[in-house]
């Protein structure tokens, strides 16, 4: 039987530390000759790290609270509380809101956008890859700034400011690099994924829920979040159609697409119903995970190349062969005019200018053509010989 002590106990050899907080408890194993003291330290570290704060009264993180308690329905809430956490680390928890202003909003953004990022940053979910320097890109900065600007938009009062319209950084309008693959290397990522997820030894092995899902992302262009919302009452099996829930992220509303005209995007689709995936809380990072492991193997960087780049690669492929923003617009779920479906096109600019000059070339070659086709043929007049048809004297 496992000898109790405090905190720890005697377990298949080893000290076994646990601690209960937060209504769980947090385990570790140690082997025997560590010190009791390392292993008390430990515990130490786990109350303090996961023990609810308290905030003080009107103070930032008090203020934080409350604006996350309110917009807890947003879908990118997750990515929303982690930019607010990092504000609060750099800005200071117990001052109040009114305190901050906008030069001190701007220094921690110019120490963002030229400092190397902590590894604690860097390792975060959600968070595209630093520069080689470490240094944080600037369309993560920008979404830190959007996200603290919502928090003050939403808590400030009739006769407050707002002092991260005052900053400095510029407004997230302009695009990045394109993020899209070419087909044959989204092909060979997704074939490379695993087929199915570790289990225990002997037990019969699952199938990969990641792979299914990537496969939807890379032949339909739809978003994590809007493939979890799908129910088999979206489909029309006999129109091949999948009818998409509104976006409440855009205001845009649901769309019938008919994905059945492409036949990889509907075996992808075939392969969610059957895996019976409806509903299915997938975890977005696991997925994404899975798809790097894939990225690897074959041949690409996983530290550029994120799951979103399926996304990008539909639409991109899906605007150079029909050039046309509004399509994309519809396939990318966006707004009717949306500046962001720019980025998605941005990566086929050169191939739909190449395929535009060379329609035009045709289009003139046809034309002159044609111009010369209707010039009238008429027979040359001679000028008349004068000895003709005189007798000889």
């Amino acid at each position: 039987m496992a000898r109790r002590h405090e905190g720890r106990r005697r377990k298949r050899g080893k000290w076994q530390a646990y601690v209960d907080v937060a209504d769980r408890q947090i385990t570790k194993t140690f082997p025997l000759s560590t010190p009791h003291a390392v292993i008390d330290a430990w515990r130490a570290t786990q109350i303090t790290t996961h023990t609810p704060r308290v905030a003080a009264a009107e103070s930032l993180e008090a203020d934080v609270q409350t604006y996350l308690s309110r917009v807890t329905a947003m879908p990118t809430y997750q990515q929303r509380a982690a930019h607010l956490e990092l504000w609060m680390h750099a800005l200071g928890r117990d001052r109040r809101r009114s305190s901050i202003t906008a030069t001190e909003i701007d220094q921690v953004l110019q120490t963002w956008l030229k400092d190397p990022a902590p590894a604690r940053e860097a390792a975060a979910r959600g968070r595209r890859p630093a520069a080689a320097d470490g240094v944080l890109s600037l369309e993560t900065v920008r979404k830190r700034r959007t996200s603290l600007y919502s928090f003050f938009e939403k808590m400030k009062g009739a006769d407050e400011v707002n002092p991260v319209a005052a900053t400095t950084l510029p407004a997230p309008a302009e695009l990045g690099a394109p993020r899209s693959l070419d087909v044959a290397a989204v092909e060979l990522a997704v074939a490379q994924m695993a087929d199915a997820r570790s289990v225990k030894r002997g037990a019969a092995p699952i199938a990969s829920h990641a792979k299914i899902v990537a496969r939807v992302m890379a032949y339909t262009g739809l978003p994590p979040a809007m493939i979890k919302k799908i129910q088999p009452t979206d489909f029309s099996w006999t129109e091949k159609t999948l009818r998409v829930e509104a976006r409440r992220k855009t205001g845009v509303e649901a769309r019938t697409l008919p994905y059945g005209q492409l036949p990889d995007a509907w075996r992808a689709l075939q392969a969610f119903h059957a895996a019976n995936l409806y509903g299915h809380d997938f975890s977005v990072s696991s997925v994404n995970r899975a798809f790097q492991k894939g990225v690897a193997k074959a041949g690409l960087d996983p530290r550029v190349v994120s799951l979103y780049a399926l996304r990008h690669s539909f639409l991109t492929l899906l605007y150079a062969n029909h050039p046309d923003e509004a399509t994309v617009a519809r396939f990318a779920m966006h707004a009717k005019g949306s500046p962001i479906t720019a980025r998605y096109t941005l990566g086929a600019h050169e191939t739909v200018n190449r395929q535009a000059l060379t329609a035009m070339r045709h289009a003139l070659v046809r034309a002159r053509r044609a111009a010369l086709r209707a010039v009238p043929k008429t027979r040359a007049i001679l000028p008349a010989n004068p000895a003709r048809g005189r007798k000889a004297s």
